[in-house]
């Protein structure tokens, strides 16, 4: 299991795909938690590295791509 970010305890999960849940806290995406996945958890950490408003939609494309 590899964790990008930081999820408060107030923040929301949502599940992406198996293997990815994504947490999301009133700015948007906190963090990104992936297993077995290097290349997701990569592109996660780059996207929240960013620090680019992101939502659901925005995660799902960058980790499509």
């Amino acid at each position: 299991m590899q964790i990008a970010g930081y999820a408060g305890p107030g923040a929301t999960e949502e599940v992406v795909s198996e293997g990815v849940v994504a947490r999301f806290d009133a700015r948007g995406l906190a963090a990104v938690e992936t297993v077995n996945n290097a290349r997701v958890h990569m592109k996660a950490r780059r996207l929240l590295a960013s620090g680019a408003a992101a939502d659901l939609s925005v995660l799902e494309e960058v980790i499509a791509a």
